[in-house]
């Protein structure tokens, strides 16, 4: 692929992604209809329908280096590439569903799910493996059982937890011990020890604030909850699940990574 060819590609990547889909119909079919290379003029009115300052930037910046560029495709191919990477995008944002999860007082026009009933369910779908990092835990039987039953399928469960050392040696071990000793024994359970940790120049190191759950690498939760009585129940809490597209493979895969280079380290069974 040429550099004139992927600067043209960008420009058109760029498009789909901020001009509103209707404009972007309304573009392709001016393009369809202009012939095989549409003057300046034809351009120009083209452009002079779009009436958002910015998209019209977008769209100008594509045709003058489209004229400008040796590969110089002719109006139908330019269509062509728009349509096939509108409908590439427009593809990819329905193959991934966002959903606001939330906890707190409720109003007349919510429709928003629970945090607890939201990751009991994450919890109950899962049939191959579950990251689960949380800075806390504490009185979540229903967690708990949820996690033993998905052990009892087969699937794999990482639990990553704040160290121990960081917490004078309580939160990890009270964490194991909310979640019950059938958890710790049939999960892996990491720390981020505070040894691996990166430091201001007071010494102060950083906390692992990280709560969320991902399940078979396809379906992610990520809150400001932790799985406590209190998160779940009673705090105002607000997260956001994401189901399908490449977010829940990317932050599994960064876990894994954490796991493999040592950042995060194994505690011994429980």
């Amino acid at each position: 692929m040429t550099n004139e060819e992927l600067s043209i590609l960008k420009r058109i990547t760029a498009i789909t992604r901020e001009v509103p889909e209707p404009v972007l119909e309304a573009l392709i079919k001016s393009l369809q209809n202009s012939g095989v290379k549409p003057t300046k003029s034809e351009i120009k009115l083209i452009s002079s329908q779009i009436i958002q300052p910015s998209v019209r930037a977008l769209v100008l910046d594509l045709f003058h280096e489209w004229r400008e560029n040796n590969y110089n495709p002719d109006s139908e191919a330019l269509a062509w590439a728009l349509k096939s990477a509108c409908y590439a995008d427009r593809s990819r944002r329905e193959s991934q569903k966002l959903e606001l999860v939330w906890t707190g007082p409720t109003t007349l026009q919510s429709n928003l799910r629970r945090t607890d009933q939201v990751l009991l369910n994450l919890i109950d779908d899962a049939q191959e493996s579950l990251i689960i990092i949380t800075f806390a835990a504490y009185k979540i039987p229903d967690v708990s059982a949820g996690l033993v039953r998905a052990a009892e399928r087969g699937v794999h469960i990482v639990l990553i937890l704040e160290s121990a050392e960081v917490s004078i040696g309580k939160v990890a071990h009270e964490a194991l011990a909310a979640l019950g000793g059938a958890v710790a024994q049939l999960s892996e359970v990491y720390v981020w020890p505070i040894a691996r940790r990166p430091k201001d120049k007071n010494g102060h190191h950083g906390s692992l604030h990280v709560k969320c759950a991902i399940a078979d690498e396809s379906i992610t939760l990520i809150s400001s909850a932790n799985l406590t009585e209190y998160a779940l129940n009673l705090n105002m809490e607000l997260g956001t699940m994401i189901r399908g597209g490449s977010l829940p493979r990317q932050a599994a895969a960064h876990i894994r990574s954490l796991i493999e280079n040592g950042t995060l380290m194994r505690i011994a069974d429980n």
